[in-house]
């Protein structure tokens, strides 16, 4: 009872800090001498003064979340970092924004200040730490950038001497293999409505188009709608899906189009001037020269899980999570399953496929994956045969230039299988975590690999095969 009751007591002292109903707050800081907590929101920060029940301090400047905060060690400066890329000093005692930093090309998600206050470190998804003056706001000549990044995709641009990246922070790198420089590219910022920006840094899917020259994302585009009710003004987030088309070598923006519906997978054509999207039950076609689309409905009810075209281009694969194939004309859109003679199940029992496939370049086979093995078909009039390799955690697929070869991304490692014999013809670890994308030069002399740690590798293929006694 003795507790109880001095529990209550406390209760009726406590401190309550309203004004975020129905708003995700992010972020919490208390000043060095514990008078003050500052509270980062979907739409602003505010100072409390936790002595007292007086009105906070509302600071609204950012154009997105605020994720992270902190202040000097005397608490007279309040440094507020957000998705819109900034980092905002404030006068904690008046509430006026300072400076505001800009430098950084992704989310701000830690800030610190050194010990006599002078110094700011920021760092950000982008994988950048920048450092700060802060009585004149510029940065500092140093700057740490051995972080890397998760990248999503790469691709020769129309020749073997120029490497495109893309990761997930929207930022387009432009390799030259002859002498290691690079070019980054930030892709345009969605063009949101509304008085509030919200983070549009993580693709659902991606892809460049064969000559490496452009760049379609899948992402989202958002609306803030204000209502007031109750004497409470509320907020809600609309979006639709956006898919952009953009320009490798100046991340400008050629194309846009917004559906409603949820597209999770995208491929380009063979030759560049069409685009295949899937969701759930149905998969689109966009002609990007003529804009446009063709809409087909699945065929069955099992969920799609990844597409690929035929290297001629007339013909898309769609792979389901059951294991199925169906085929489709690219020109009439009409299904084309007839030619499976009822056999178009390839994985079977309890694995389910995990949205990795392949063409080989001579169009004759089909490699489709699950989490445990991956399986070869031969698309002809009929299903002549059907392998299946034991390759676990298979991340992603490509056959050699000449077909006689397929690569195999693993969790740490690559294999090579010979397509004539079915025998595995060597295996090698790749110290970068999930072996993420699997690319051959135009000229067939490099392969590249992408890993999970933002890691480029290049391969010799000659040297490969070599290594393998092939």
């Amino acid at each position: 009872m003795v507790k109880l009751s001095y529990g209550i007591r406390q209760a009726r002292n406590c401190l309550r800090l309203s004004g975020y109903e129905g708003k995700h707050v992010f972020a919490l800081a208390f000043s060095p001498d514990g008078t003050r907590l500052a509270s980062g929101s979907e739409d602003m920060t505010q100072l409390w003064n936790t002595t007292n029940n007086d009105d906070s301090i509302i600071l609204q400047k950012h154009a997105g979340w605020v994720t992270v905060l902190a202040f000097t060690p005397d608490g007279k400066i309040l440094a507020t970092g957000s998705t819109d890329k900034t980092v905002q000093l404030w006068d904690t005692a008046t509430g006026d924004p300072i400076k505001t930093l800009t430098g950084h090309i992704d989310a701000i998600n830690a800030l610190t200040f050194s010990s006599d206050g002078t110094t700011l470190a920021s760092a950000s998804t982008d994988g950048t730490v920048m450092f700060w003056n802060i009585d004149t706001g510029s940065p500092l000549p140093t700057r740490i950038t051995g972080h890397t990044r998760l990248i999503d995709a790469v691709a020769f641009v129309e020749n073997s001497t120029t490497l495109a990246s893309v990761a997930f922070n929207r930022v387009i790198t432009l390799w030259d293999l002859k002498t290691s420089q690079k070019t980054e590219f930030q892709m345009n910022q969605v063009e949101r409505r509304g008085r509030h920006h919200f983070p549009q840094d993580l693709f659902h899917a991606l892809a460049f188009s064969p000559d490496g020259t452009k760049l379609v994302s899948i992402g989202r585009e958002g609306e803030v709608i204000f209502s007031v009710g109750s004497g409470i003004a509320r907020t809600k987030q609309r979006q639709d899906q956006l898919i952009q088309l953009t320009d490798v070598s100046t991340g400008r923006e050629l194309y846009r189009l917004t559906w409603e519906k949820d597209y999770n997978s995208v491929v380009f054509s063979p030759d560049g001037k069409a685009i295949a999207l899937s969701r759930n039950d149905r998969f689109r076609m966009w002609n990007t020269e003529i804009d446009s689309s063709l809409s087909n409905p699945n065929n069955g009810d099992s969920v799609i899980k990844g597409l690929v075209f035929s290297p001629d281009g007339e013909k898309i694969v769609i792979g389901t999570v059951d294991g199925k194939i169906h085929l489709w004309d690219v020109q009439t859109g009409d299904p084309l399953d007839a030619v499976f003679a009822g056999e178009e199940q390839v994985l079977t029992g309890e694995q389910e496929f995990n949205g990795t496939m392949a063409f080989s370049p001579n169009g004759n086979l089909l490699a489709m994956a699950s989490n445990e093995q991956v399986c070869l078909v031969a698309i002809h009039e009929q299903l002549p045969f059907k392998e299946v390799f034991p390759s676990a955690s298979t991340k992603t697929l490509v056959f050699s230039p000449d077909s006689a070869v397929l690569v195999i991304g693993l969790y740490g490692g690559i294999e090579l299988w010979d397509m004539k014999t079915g025998d595995r013809l060597t295996a090698f670890d790749v110290p970068s975590g999930s072996v993420r994308t699997l690319v051959f030069s135009p000229d067939g002399k490099t392969l590249v690999s992408t890993g999970q740690d933002g890691t480029i590798l290049l391969w010799d293929w000659d040297e490969v095969l070599k290594s393998s006694d092939r």
